[in-house]
């Protein structure tokens, strides 16, 4: 279920750390989606590696609502040109820390922008209760009640 397409041609001279990247690419796909690139009930499983038949585990990727670069990146190791995948398990761990990395950066962000919409509100709150009081502190005073607009 997670062999590369040259593997499953027999064509062993092509057979390099692309191919290793395949067999990792397929373990993301199980951890995205549930289940592995190729599926039984799609056929015959060494048919399916041979064509590289993807069309099922690209629409199943695209719906697991993953985070697309992952996603991107699982489809990147699944590519059916050995050539187009990563180069090697560390150049793929090196993408999956890059990733890891902006996701984080991306919550911090988020934290950030949420705690200054919070300060914002009780600001706004504030503003609103120390106005009331100043026009409370004016009527006792013997102030006339400020105006209000009939509109």
């Amino acid at each position: 279920a997670y062999m590369p397409p040259e593997q499953a041609l027999g064509d062993v001279t092509n057979l390099d750390e692309r191919s290793d990247v395949f067999g990792l690419g397929g373990i993301l796909c199980e951890i995205l989606t549930g289940e592995p690139p190729y599926l039984e009930r799609d056929g015959d499983l060494l048919m399916q590696a041979a064509r590289c038949d993807l069309t099922g585990v690209h629409q199943r990727l695209d719906r697991c609502g993953a985070d697309d670069g992952l996603i991107a990146l699982c489809k990147r190791c699944l590519a059916p040109s050995r050539l187009a995948r990563p180069a090697s398990g560390k150049e793929l761990a090196d993408a999956i820390d890059a990733h890891l990395a902006s996701v984080e950066q991306r919550a911090h962000a988020a934290e950030i922008r949420a705690a200054e919409a919070r300060v914002r509100a009780r600001s706004t709150l504030l503003i609103g209760a120390n106005e009331s009081i100043r026009k409370d502190e004016r009527w006792r005073r013997g102030a006339p009640p400020p105006r209000r607009d009939p509109s």
